[in-house]
């Protein structure tokens, strides 16, 4: 696949510390998963300058040019340079794609259902909202859209060993949390540098998956704000529709908990 010289020419040339990109390792990891997991259609959830993106392209290309990358951002700017537009540097190191590529802004987890309307996904990226429960909300969302057999790799499992980002424990919760009941949950994560992050494997359905995403979800919630609802809304739409009444009525008291217990807060200011 990409050797670690190919990596380290993108990093050399675009890399700069605050960026909140993947690391060399990261990358190494990514490239290595493609490689040996060859997929077809690949779905990135938050992209920021376009680091990973970029790296995912270049796997991508030695799988086949048939191959494909839906990438979605909640925001069109970049959060790091605000001058600078989300995935800005995919336009730098690859100008035209030689696999199909779309990048499209405004868009997040919720919106897998629309893209995966010609086909579900083979591999998917969550780097986005690290605040627990954003990552595992961001799963459970997509998880109605893999095909069994596919894989989910999560960016940042290590972040909140960081004191800095103590409470950036989504990606860690999700990953820790997935299993699958009475199998050995396929899963793996990086053995270098700080193992920031990993992958787990999807067998069988969704719904299979409920009491993991329960799991995750019973965890302590680290995102400050409430859940707008403007996501409640869509989430609980998704939720009703894909997943069973008991997990869809412990999912909304979670969520109407956290922001009850926000608005609390608010009010004893």
């Amino acid at each position: 696949m990409l050797s670690l010289h190919e990596i380290d020419a993108v990093f050399e040339q675009y890399y700069f510390d605050g960026m909140g990109a993947v690391s060399r390792g990261d990358a190494k990891f990514l490239c290595d998963l493609i490689k040996e997991i060859r997929p077809g259609k690949c779905f990135e959830v938050g992209v920021a300058s376009g680091m990973s993106t970029t790296f995912l392209l270049k796997a991508l290309v030695k799988v086949g040019p048939e191959s494909q990358l839906v990438s979605v951002d909640i925001s069109r700017q970049y959060y790091a340079d605000r001058t600078k537009q989300v995935g800005y540097v995919v336009d730098a190191a690859i100008p035209a794609p030689r696999c199909k590529y779309g990048l499209h802004f405004n868009h997040w987890s919720a919106d897998a259902e629309t893209f995966a309307a010609d086909g579900k996904f083979d591999f998917v990226f969550i780097d986005a909202h690290h605040s627990h429960p954003w990552a595992t909300l961001d799963t459970m969302l997509i998880l109605p859209f893999v095909h069994s057999g596919a894989w989910i790799a999560v960016h940042d499992i290590a972040l909140h060993k960081i004191p800095r980002f103590a409470k950036e424990t989504g990606p860690f919760q999700i990953f820790e949390s997935f299993s699958r009941p009475k199998k050995s949950q396929p899963k793996k994560k990086s053995q270098v540098e700080n193992q920031n992050i990993g992958a787990f494997q999807v067998i069988g359905n969704h719904r299979d998956y409920e009491a993991c995403l329960l799991t995750s979800l019973s965890q302590e919630w680290t995102v400050s704000g409430r859940i707008k609802p403007s996501f409640y809304d869509r989430i609980f739409e998704m939720v009703d529709r894909f997943y069973s009444a008991p997990f869809g009525t412990q999912v909304r008291q979670m969520i109407e908990a956290h922001n009850k217990k926000v608005a609390a807060a608010r009010e004893g200011k």
